[in-house]
Parts: C-alpha cells; structure tokens; sequence
C-alpha cells in the first residue's frame, strides 16, 4: 500500500509508549528500508541490538543491509557473530547427537544459520575468497542438498577459480532442481 508516513507514525508513537521494544524498533527500520532510507533503517537495528546483542535474526538483517552498502567488514562481522552465536546454541542443545541430525535440528529451530551462511558466502565471493565461500557452500549443501542458489553459487565460484568441470557439473544440478533457474541462467 505504501503507506510508510503513516506506519512511521503509528510505530514511533509505539516506541514512545515501550521504548525498548525491539520489535517496534525492527519493525519501524523495516519501514525504512522500505522507503530506501538506510542510514535510518540501520539506526534502528543498532538500537535493537543494544537491546539484544545476540538476536541472531537482526544481526543478519543488519549484515545483509551492510553488504547492500558494501560496508563489507562490518557484514562480515556480524555475520560472523551470527554464526558463532547460532554454533554456540546449537552445541549447547544438542551435544550428544550426531552433527548431521544437529544441523537439521538447529534449521528447524532457527533457519536463520542458512541466510547468515547464504550471506557470507555472497560476501566472500564478492571480496574473492573462494575457499571460505566453497566452504560455506558445502556446509549449506549439507543441510540441505537441493538448494539451487547455492549449487548456482557453487559453480560461479567454480568458474571463477578455473575449475570448469566442477562448475559444469553444479550448473546442471541446480537446473534439474529448477529448470528455470534464471540466476543459473544468467551466468552460464
């Protein structure tokens, strides 16, 4: 509807009343960036983060949004935070049970540990760090095997490290789980 003025309004008058929300606060830089204000947007997601340093879905949001600015370090950083605190939970819950049934346990509990995966590798590659992309991309693919933007991913890095049988192989992977992958397509 685009009706953000209005949003705004009503979200800052919910601030006004709990001013610790971080829901409110999420929600009203969400209205930002919406509106394509990011300096405001990432405002309140620090703000949030003050309040809740280790909410792993806001740290992911503001990692992506930095990578949109290609502010990189500080993408990295909280991605990176993100994963530590999503591998420290899901160690902590899940501590007598076998690596493949955690991680399928933890995507269930939190499935924010593959967006900060998907993100970090989207960041390596663009700083060309190909082993730490490949690395995130198998570790993805582990979770789940047929997730056609990381065997996309997969053979652009591929590619670009000249190991062109590989990328082929990936290439055609990720069309066999959608033929009309148009990201696949787009850069083969």
């Amino acid at each position: 509807m685009n009706r953000y003025e209005e949003s705004l309004a009503d979200l800052n008058e919910s601030l006004e009343i709990n001013p610790n929300d971080t829901f409110f606060f999420a929600n009203r830089g969400e209205t930002y960036r919406m509106m394509n204000r990011y300096d405001f947007f990432l405002a309140d997601l620090n703000q949030s983060l003050e309040i809740n340093p280790n909410n792993i879905f806001l740290l992911v949001y503001r990692g992506a949004t930095y990578l949109i600015m290609n502010r990189y370090f500080f993408s990295l950083a909280d991605l990176n935070k993100s994963l530590e605190i999503n591998s420290n939970f899901f160690l902590e819950i899940n501590s007598n049970k076998s690596l493949e049934i955690n991680s399928n346990i933890f995507l269930e509990i939190n499935s924010n540990n593959a967006d900060a995966l998907k993100h970090r590798s989207f960041f390596y590659f663009k700083m060309n760090r190909f082993e730490e992309t490949l690395a995130d991309l198998f570790f993805l693919l582990e979770i789940n095997p047929n997730d056609a933007d990381a065997l996309s991913e997969l053979f652009l890095t591929y590619r670009m490290i000249n190991r062109y049988e590989e990328s082929l192989a990936d290439f055609f992977k990720s069309l066999e789980i959608n033929p009309d992958n148009s990201f696949a397509l787009a850069f083969f």
